[in-house]
């Protein structure tokens, strides 16, 4: 029985191989199936993908819209501060690139609506009174 050639730089401990023992594999299998048998294969879990978060949505608009609803209800009291908090939602919308520029519009538009609304019925009733005060005071023909 002839030995294989000494290696130097190989590994010192590794076994010399008999000829004559059938070789073995490093990593055996751990289940072979028999036949006739599926194998049934190890569960994977799927990834797991979240939901493309969008941008967030500007604070003020959304306190421009809620004013905006508000102020029509209340008879244009909160209208003045949808419109302030509209017009500079919208200036930063425009700037930082946030979500919420129909919010801020349409709080803009429900804040003038009132605030229009009260300035037609102030002319109205300007109007009226001099028309009143004049018509009063045209019709008297007494000396007193």
């Amino acid at each position: 029985m002839s030995q294989p050639p000494y290696d130097p730089h190989g590994n010192p401990y590794e076994q010399p191989h008999n000829p004559y023992q059938p070789q073995q594999e490093p990593y055996p299998q751990a289940y072979s199936p028999q036949p006739g048998f599926p194998v049934q294969q190890p569960y994977v879990q799927p990834p797991v993908y979240y939901p493309n978060q969008g941008r967030p949505s500007n604070g003020m608009a959304v306190a421009a819209l809620v004013l905006g609803i508000v102020g029509i209800i209340t008879c244009g009291v909160l209208s003045i501060l949808a419109v302030i908090f509209g017009h500079v939602s919208y200036s930063q919308i425009k700037r930082t690139g946030e979500e919420g520029k129909g919010m801020a519009v349409a709080g803009i538009v429900l804040g003038w609506i009132p605030i229009a609304l009260w300035v037609l019925y102030l002319l109205v009733v300007v109007f009226f009174g001099i028309a009143l005060l004049g018509a009063g005071t045209a019709g008297s023909s007494s000396g007193y």
